[in-house]
């Protein structure tokens, strides 16, 4: 683990956006602390700093500097769902939505009813188009907090749009398709003898 996890999380700073450098890292950091689910015994006491220095990069907008600080916090406490939800908003502004989601999939592992982890992987899931999904933990939050006000109107927007996207209704409505909406170029009489 010594050796191994500093040129992990190399790659990682490297390459921010390679998956497989990421779940490496976390599967030897969980393994590091045997699954314990909380890290480190100091892990509460030592990742202060570092989550005060994410905060900061947070504020100066610094987001590849928010993943790279997170990853090194996350080598105390890989269950830290704070600073996984950090690292997924940064993932996210960079535009690495596949990241992002990974990233709040392994914090719901961890705290699996936690309405914001929930709430903000729902947002994402509707991004990427994966309304059924979104759906399923708009549910989850609707049942874990009833008076949430969003919640309701999310699982009808998305019922909605999972509907139109399945039934492909988007053409029928909107007409020919933009491929399509061009008519094909006309041969010349001369091109055509």
């Amino acid at each position: 683990f010594n050796y191994g996890m500093p040129l992990l999380l190399r790659c990682c700073k490297l390459d921010p956006a390679n998956l497989v450098y990421r779940k490496s890292l976390r599967r030897a950091q969980k393994k590091k602390h045997k699954n314990n689910l909380r890290g480190s015994f100091f892990a509460w006491l030592t990742n202060i700093l570092p989550k005060a220095k994410i905060k900061k990069a947070k504020r100066d907008r610094d987001w590849l500097l928010v993943l790279d600080l997170g990853e090194q916090a996350l080598v105390r406490n890989p269950w830290d769902v704070g600073i996984q939800r950090d690292m997924a908003e940064a993932a996210d502004h960079l535009g690495l939505l596949d990241l992002a989601v990974w990233i709040l999939e392994e914090a719901r592992m961890s705290k699996p009813k936690s309405v914001t982890v929930n709430r903000q992987l729902a947002e994402l899931y509707e991004q990427r188009g994966n309304f059924q999904e979104a759906m399923t933990l708009w549910q989850l939050i609707r049942k874990t907090d009833p008076n949430d006000p969003e919640a309701l109107g999310k699982i009808k927007d998305l019922t909605a749009h999972e509907t139109i996207a399945r039934g492909h209704y988007e053409e029928a409505v909107g007409g020919l398709s933009p491929a399509r909406a061009t008519p094909p170029p006309r041969s010349s009489p001369a091109q055509s003898t």
